[in-house]
C-alpha cells in the first residue's frame, strides 16, 4: 500500500441490462468535471455522446460503497464548458454556453441532500477555472480579474484585480 493508504482500483460494473455505465469523461477538456461528495463521485456534465464532444448538462454518481454507477439530476442549462467544486455538501457549477453569437455564464448549485438544482443567483464570464481556499469559491475571469463568491449575500467579490494593460501608443 502507498504511503498516503489510497489505491487506485476498477470499478467492475454488473452484467444486465439494469447496470448503468455513463459515457466517459472527456479528458483535458471543460467539458466535465469530477467531485467527491462523502463516499460518492459526482462526473458533473457526462457526455450524452461521448464520441463529439458537445454541449451537456448529464451527471452521473459512482457509488464508492456498491461500486455502482447512478443517473443524477440534469444541470437545468446545457453548458460548453464548465467548472465543479464543493462546499459544505453543496456542488457549485460555474460555466458557459454559446448562445446567439455571444457567450454566457451559468451558476449552478446541487444540494446533494436533496439531490435537486438551485440557481442562485448571477454567475461570471470565467475561463473554466474555479478553486476553493478558505472555505470560499473563487473563479478567474476572462479580463476583470479573482472574484471570491459570498454564498450569505448571494454575490461575486472582487479579490484580486489583474493591472491596467497600457497601449504603446500612450
Amino acid at each position: 500500500m502507498p504511503p498516503g493508504g489510497y489505491v487506485l482500483g476498477r470499478v467492475p460494473m454488473p452484467p444486465g441490462d439494469d447496470a448503468y455505465s455513463p459515457p466517459p469523461r472527456v479528458v483535458g477538456s471543460y467539458y466535465s468535471d469530477l467531485v467527491a461528495v462523502g463516499s460518492d463521485i459526482y462526473n458533473i456534465g457526462v457526455a450524452d455522446k461521448p464520441s463529439q464532444p458537445q454541449r451537456t448538462s448529464g451527471v452521473s454518481i459512482l457509488d464508492c460503497k456498491t461500486h455502482r454507477w447512478l443517473k443524477a439530476p440534469r444541470m437545468p442549462v446545457e453548458l460548453d464548458e464548465l467548472s465543479a467544486r464543493v462546499l459544505d455538501g453543496k456542488i457549485y457549477v460555474l460555466g458557459r454556453y454559446h448562445q446567439d453569437g455571444s457567450w454566457k455564464e451559468s451558476f449552478e448549485v446541487f444540494n446533494t441532500c436533496t439531490q435537486t438544482w438551485d440557481l442562485p443567483c448571477y454567475g461570471l464570464d470565467c475561463d473554466g477555472i474555479t478553486f476553493t481556499i478558505d472555505g470560499k469559491l473563487h473563479a478567474v475571469t476572462f479580463l476583470d480579474g479573482v472574484f471570491a463568491f459570498n454564498s450569505k449575500q448571494c454575490r461575486w467579490d472582487l479579490v484580486e484585480q489583474y493591472p491596467t494593460r497600457i497601449k504603446p501608443d500612450q
